[in-house]
């Protein structure tokens, strides 16, 4: 059975479409309110996720899951449907190994820089920790970042006073 069957018979449902109805309405009145979705099955979740993304493709969409890994599967699972969608993980706080890797770090730039500078929508899923973890100001972000061109020569020197 392909997806496109199963999300017009999930939308078909009735707690599915007066929740879409829901934020619709919320949102036409400038109220952007968190919705929460519990006691869907595996199965279920994986029809709700791409249902909602394609219903609400005309913007952002933050994804909670109570897991790291149930956040990262979210997203590679909207990826692989085609959907803009982007891991934000959680930061590891490491205080004993200063040579770590720093590939959450990186990790969450991209996707911090993916917001600042992609004005398509797009599917972030997080942990609530990940989400609410302190994070470099948008202004500073923008200030620090630096776009490098292939077609345009690279300045070292500024790109080392940077």
């Amino acid at each position: 059975m392909n997806l496109s069957l199963l999300t017009s018979l999930f939308r078909a449902g009735r707690e599915y479409s007066t929740m879409t109805q829901t934020i619709r309405q919320a949102l036409d009145r400038g109220r952007y309110r968190p919705v929460t979705a519990t006691g869907l099955s595996e199965g279920a979740a994986d029809v709700f996720l791409p249902a909602l993304a394609q219903d609400f493709a005309d913007m952002c969409i933050l994804i909670l899951s109570p897991e790291e890994k149930d956040a990262a599967a979210a997203a590679a699972s909207l990826s692989s449907l085609g959907l803009r969608a982007l891991h934000y993980p959680a930061r590891d706080y490491n205080f004993n190994n200063i040579t770590a890797s720093h590939d959450y770090e990186h990790e969450r730039l991209r996707v911090l820089s993916t917001l600042l500078h992609d004005p398509e929508p797009l599917i972030i899923s997080a942990t609530p920790e990940a989400a609410l973890q302190i994070t470099m100001p948008q202004d500073m972000l923008e200030e620090r970042t630096i776009t490098l061109d292939p077609a345009k020569p690279l300045d070292t020197d500024q790109l080392a006073a940077a």
